[in-house]
C-alpha cells in the first residue's frame, strides 16, 4: 500500500491496522496478493484498537475470532475486518476526496450497524446489505478509475519524446487531468457546434 501510495501520489488514510500476509497467487485464478493467515492476530487487532478505527486481518484469522470479541468494538464503533485479496483493501484505505471520503464513513458506519443488528439482536436487513454491497462496489470503481488514470499519464510521459525529464509526478498527474478536462470541453465545444448548425435556417 505504501509503495502504491508513493508511486501514483495517493495518500493513505491512518485510521486502520493491518495484519497478514501477502501471497504471490490469489484467491482466484489470475490474482496476485492474497492475504495469507499469521499468528496472534487477536492480541494485534487489540493494540491497534485501543488507538485505531479499523483493523484488516486476513478471512481465515478473522472467522476465528470470537464473537463476543467483534461486538465489544462494534458497539465502540470500530471494526475487525477479514480480507482475501490485496484488492479489498485498497479502496477502503486510500484517499480520493471529500466527497469519496463521505462514501466510506457512511460504509463504515453501516456495516458496524448491519453486524451488530445481524449477530447481537438476531435482524439482518437485506436492505442495507445491498446499500453495502454497492457502496463497496463504487468505492472499487472510482479508485480504478482513478489508478488507471494515473498510470496511463506516466505511460504517455515516459513515451512522450518531447517529455521534460525534470518534471514531477505531481506535474504529470495534474497535466493528466487537465487534458482529460480540455478534451471534454472540447468534445461538449464539437456537440454545441452541431446543435446550433441544425437550428440555423441558413446552414
Amino acid at each position: 500500500l505504501n509503495t502504491l501510495s508513493a508511486l501514483l501520489l495517493i495518500p493513505v488514510y491512518n485510521d486502520f491496522g493491518i495484519t497478514g500476509a501477502p501471497w504471490t497467487k490469489g484467491v482466484k485464478k489470475g490474482e496476485v496478493g492474497g492475504s495469507v493467515i499469521i499468528g496472534g492476530h487477536k492480541k494485534k487487532a487489540q493494540k491497534v484498537l485501543m488507538h485505531l478505527r479499523r483493523m484488516y486481518m486476513p478471512l481465515q484469522n478473522y472467522k476465528d475470532v470470537e464473537q463476543e470479541f467483534l461486538e465489544n468494538y462494534w458497539s465502540q464503533n470500530k471494526d475487525i475486518l477479514g480480507v482475501t485479496h490485496f484488492g479489498d483493501l485498497v479502496p477502503e484505505v486510500m484517499y480520493l476526496g471529500g466527497e469519496n471520503e463521505k462514501l466510506l464513513d457512511d460504509l463504515i458506519g453501516l456495516r458496524i450497524q448491519y453486524k451488530l443488528n445481524k449477530y447481537k439482536d438476531g435482524r439482518s436487513n437485506e436492505e442495507t446489505k445491498q446499500h453495502i454491497l454497492q457502496s463497496k462496489e463504487t468505492l472499487k470503481t472510482q479508485m480504478d478509475k482513478e489508478i488507471i488514470r494515473r498510470l496511463q499519464a506516466v505511460r504517455r510521459y515516459l513515451r512522450s519524446p518531447s517529455r521534460d525529464p525534470h518534471l514531477s509526478l505531481e506535474e504529470i498527474f495534474r497535466k493528466s487531468k487537465a487534458r482529460g478536462l480540455l478534451g471534454f470541453k472540447s468534445l461538449l465545444d464539437r456537440v454545441s457546434r452541431r446543435k446550433d448548425r441544425r437550428l440555423d435556417p441558413d446552414s
